[in-house]
C-alpha cells in the first residue's frame, strides 16, 4: 500500500469512528430527553430547587438525567 492510500484508509476509519461516536451521542441525548419529557408530564414541582433535587445537569454531559428513583416517587405523591 503506497503512502497516500495508507492515510486515506485511515481518515476513512477515523470518520465511520466519528459517525459512530455521534450516533450514541444521539441516541443517549434522545433517551435523556423521552424520560424528561414523560417524567414532567406526570410531575409538577412547586420550586426550581425542587425540581433540581431530583434532576441534575451535571451528572450527565448529554442530558437530564435521574438521579434517585424514590425521590422520583416521593415527588410523584407529593405533587400539587
Amino acid at each position: 500500500m503506497t503512502k497516500r492510500q495508507d492515510i486515506s484508509s485511515r481518515r476513512s476509519r477515523d470518520e465511520k469512528l466519528r459517525e459512530k461516536e455521534q450516533e450514541q451521542l444521539l441516541k443517549a441525548l434522545q433517551t435523556s430527553i423521552d424520560d424528561y419529557s414523560s417524567f414532567q408530564k406526570s410531575t409538577c414541582f412547586q420550586n426550581y430547587s425542587e425540581f433540581l433535587t431530583v434532576f441534575s445537569p451535571w451528572q450527565c454531559p448529554y442530558g437530564w438525567h435521574k438521579i434517585d428513583q424514590d425521590k422520583v416517587t416521593l415527588f410523584k405523591l407529593q405533587r400539587i
